[in-house]
């Protein structure tokens, strides 16, 4: 017998996250914690109608993995009349979508495709730089903003193929829209209480999975990049010349072009949504973390100041990403913040194979068609089964030696199997690339602003951080004093 939750009349497992006490994620870890469920590798939870929670990672690989194809529906869903955006990304989109979406741009967030555009992260980087020197010498800031701007930029130049500069502007359209794709208000709340728990009712109460301002402007912005790249004809290495490519692909097919662009769109609505978001929300854990740990922060800046030295004052895509100790913290970061707390498929029981999923040898249990199944990241990030005191900051998790000794499947910052996050390589140049060019020529720390013990917003999908994340930098020209030495001494 599967051990269950008791829920309450009506509200099942998620009274908390109706009276706005706490979010899905949030919840899932509450239970995946509970002492009760130490030693079970499933849990039955009730988000509305019964659900899986799963704790095993045996299982949680079957799930991702082996038996991909029973698995390979999101629960969440957006009906596809109603919104023809927010149904047809790579993240909600129905599977024969996702998979014909998945093996075209692909190729484009390979590691090869990123070194090609990583001169436009340089571009953007030069421009945080300039951004953070007119600050002066000492003064607060606000970084999880500092880095959405950031963020904000390297998309526009390497998605939307044009350049922008947030940091200057701060009230472009493009800087508004991307923060809406990821503000959690009350009726962006309701409307992923019925994507998350009930997704059958979206149709009903014609729930979007972003506001139609936002899907209007990627409308726009589709017609503008496109027609412009076409009048051009420059190669930029970004993903508009993929989308132009994928244009002349269509209309060979015999995709109407009204079609085509609403496909292009609903892309451009969730790469600039989940690529801000998530980056940005990284960045600032990130310089919370070694700002509360000095330690850290000093052996990092050494490792930033010695890559800069090694190549005159510049870093390369091999240098960057390369950096061992930057990616262990960008690791730790992502073990102790996931972004996307939980993942969530749908047990499809394919017809055409007359295969089901068995809990065997745990439980004499058929998961039946439709069932949610529930993986909780966040509760599998701080098992201390698979991590000694998991409540401590500790980047020496992820020394190359260590990350070798860590069992599959309990790090899922990015999801797993054929449908994990498609955008992480550039994610995590996103994150690389603030963090250098923060920490290059600044130092930062705790002051009065920074909340010593965040909250999450109760109203959010992901776990996002509340009140923003406020703290002191100090400017002392690390890397750019030593460049001066380096030059004095020839």
């Amino acid at each position: 017998m599967i051990p269950s939750v008791l829920g309450r009349l009506f509200s099942a497992n998620i009274w908390d996250v109706l009276t706005f006490r706490t979010n899905w994620g949030l919840q899932l870890k509450v239970i995946y914690e509970d002492p009760k469920y130490k030693n079970d590798a499933v849990v039955g939870v009730y988000a509305l109608q019964p659900a899986l929670l799963v704790r095993d990672p045996e299982l949680i690989k079957s799930i991702l993995i082996r038996d991909f194809e029973c698995f390979s529906k999101r629960f969440l869903e957006s009906d596809l009349h109603h919104d023809p955006i927010g149904s047809k990304t790579l993240f909600l989109g129905r599977y024969e979508l996702w998979k014909e979406l998945r093996s075209k741009f692909s190729p484009s967030f390979s590691s090869g495709k990123l070194k090609q555009m990583y001169p436009l992260f340089q571009e953007v980087g030069a421009n945080l730089e300039t951004y953070l020197h007119k600050q002066g010498n000492r003064f607060v800031c606000e970084f999880k903003d500092l880095a959405q701007m950031f963020t904000i930029d390297t998309i526009a130049t390497t998605i939307f193929g044009f350049s922008s500069n947030s940091l200057e502007n701060p009230k472009e359209e493009l800087n508004y829209q991307s923060r809406q794709l990821a503000h959690f208000n009350f009726r962006r709340f309701l409307n992923m209480l019925i994507i998350c728990y009930v997704p059958k009712l979206s149709k009903v109460f014609n729930v979007k999975f972003f506001f139609e301002d936002s899907n209007e402007f990627a409308r726009r912005a589709v017609e503008v990049a496109l027609a412009e790249r076409e009048r051009s004809g420059i190669k930029r290495n970004d993903m508009i010349d993929v989308f132009v490519k994928l244009k002349s692909e269509a209309a060979a097919n015999g995709m109407s072009t009204k079609e085509f662009k609403e496909v292009i769109a609903a892309q451009m609505a969730i790469f600039l949504a989940g690529g801000t978001e998530t980056s940005s929300t990284t960045i600032a854990n990130i310089l919370f973390e070694v700002a509360k740990h000095s330690h850290v922060q000093d052996r990092l800046r050494q490792e930033i100041l010695q890559a800069f030295d090694n190549e005159n004052g510049s870093i390369s895509y091999e240098t960057l990403t390369g950096l061992e100790y930057l990616n262990m913290i960008i690791d730790e970061t992502l073990r102790m913040y996931p972004v996307f707390p939980f993942i969530e498929r749908e047990h499809l029981n394919p017809s055409n194979s007359g295969k089901q999923f068995s809990l065997k040898p745990f439980y004499d249990f058929n998961i039946p068609k439709g069932m949610g199944v529930f993986i909780s990241t966040y509760g599998l990030h701080y098992d201390p089964k698979y991590w000694h005191e998991p409540e401590k900051f500790n980047p020496e998790r992820f020394s190359p030696e260590n990350k070798k000794q860590l069992m599959p499947m309990i790090y899922l910052p990015f999801g797993g199997g054929p449908r994990n996050c498609i955008g992480w390589r550039m994610g995590l140049l996103q994150v690389a690339a603030c963090i250098v060019h923060i920490l290059k020529n600044h130092y930062v720390k705790l002051c009065p602003q920074t909340h010593l013990k965040p909250e999450f917003n109760a109203k959010a999908f992901v776990l996002q951080t509340k009140g923003g994340m406020y703290l002191e930098a100090i400017r002392d020209d690390m890397c750019k004093s030593a460049a001066q030495n380096t030059a004095c001494n020839k």
